[in-house]
């Protein structure tokens, strides 16, 4: 089976060596089959080496395909934000998070997006090492050295979409993100720009509570349906039953990019990359 290796060149000791890559195998053992994550498959180490192998992916990375393609509209960004999304709550619900999402870390190809690099962040924090920090996608709480949650990749998130609107990295957090004139002719430019900013809040509880929730607004706020209209259902015309609000926060097309776990097992999942 062809693999990629990525290995940890750290001034660590051996013992340390040992425990990381143990710790890397959590994310290995949790068994992340998504078609937009790329696939860990396990890690081990030799002498003071730690380091993960996952599966080998034949595409572009999306910091040098976004040199060819940003400011890319609204309607061309959202299917790939909505894929990882979906691969960034898939992994939550694991138990496996992200950390430090960059472009480098997702593969494109024209039809879908894929990430790499779940629960790195969390193994080197668990053995003692400082995970890398990667302005302006990391999060201010992980920056901080405090601890994160989903919420910390929702801001990477956000920040990636970001770029790919504009072609800009955002110059700062929340309401001063930046503009999104650059790029991007869609007539809700303040409904989205809204969206970007609580995503890319400093305080993790005013963001969107799931990377999905986030890519649901995004959805909305192009179709010029206010953000928080996606969280507070209309009031039922007379004679029709009321809306259920939890079945409101994502839309269908939204939802239909989780998958049932069951179904992406190493055999039949079509969308795999490297046959067995």
């Amino acid at each position: 089976r062809l693999v990629a290796v990525k290995a940890f060149r750290l001034d660590i000791t051996p013992e340390q060596a040992r425990a990381l890559a143990d710790e890397l195998s959590r994310a290995a053992d949790a068994g992340l089959f998504h078609p937009s994550i790329v696939e860990p498959i396990a890690a081990g180490v030799q002498g003071t080496l730690a380091y993960g192998a996952e599966e080998y992916v034949a595409a572009e990375s999306l910091d040098i395909a976004m040199r060819h393609y940003a400011p890319a509209p609204i309607a061309t960004v959202l299917p790939f934000i909505t894929q990882l999304a979906g691969a960034i709550d898939f992994a939550r619900a694991a138990g496996v998070g992200h950390g430090a999402l960059h472009p480098r870390d997702i593969f494109v190809t024209p039809e879908e997006a894929r990430a790499t690099g779940f629960g790195v962040v969390e193994a080197l924090e668990r053995v003692g090492v400082r995970a890398p920090v990667r302005r302006p996608y990391t999060a201010p709480e992980r920056i901080a050295g405090e601890s994160w949650a989903t919420a910390a990749d929702v801001f990477s998130l956000a920040a990636i979409t970001y770029e790919l609107l504009t072609s800009r990295r955002p110059s700062g957090l929340g309401r001063e993100i930046g503009t999104l004139t650059a790029g991007t002719p869609n007539a809700w430019m303040d409904s989205l720009h809204s969206v970007l900013a609580r995503a890319m809040d400093p305080d993790p509880s005013a963001r969107f509570p799931t990377a999905l929730a986030f890519a649901s607004a995004l959805e909305a706020s192009a179709r010029g349906v206010s953000a928080d209209a996606t969280l507070v259902p209309p009031p039922a015309a007379p004679g029709v039953p009321e809306v259920d609000t939890a079945a409101t926060i994502v839309s269908p097309r939204v939802a239909a990019t989780v998958p049932d776990k069951a179904k992406h097992d190493r055999k039949d999942d079509p969308k795999r990359v490297v046959e067995q």
